[in-house]
């Protein structure tokens, strides 16, 4: 499946759990991930592994989704490091998604 083929997508608390499931799904579906984390190295870790699988662009992020602005940094550093633009942005905090 390509539902999301060629979409920019930044998973924030992906580096495990749910977040790391919803990065894997978005990655199958043919998106290119951003993967955004307080554990870069997981974040990292993930990314890669799912690039090296899917053979879509995926990317790692540190960031802290308690700042007073959440998303405003992060989505910056995804437009200008994956192509550009930025399509879905699934919000995570403490278990919830927004």
């Amino acid at each position: 499946m390509n539902r999301f083929h060629d979409q920019v997508v930044l998973v924030t608390g992906g580096a495990q759990g749910l977040g790391a499931a919803m990065a894997t799904r978005f990655a199958a579906e043919g998106a290119i991930v951003a993967i955004g984390d307080v554990n870069i190295d997981a974040a990292t870790a993930l990314a890669e592994s799912l690039q090296e699988q899917y053979g879509h662009p995926c990317a790692g992020y540190r960031v802290d989704v308690t700042d007073s602005e959440p998303g405003s940094g992060q989505r910056a550093a995804c437009r200008n490091r994956l192509c550009g633009r930025l399509c879905r942005c699934p919000y995570r905090r403490r278990g919830r998604s927004r």
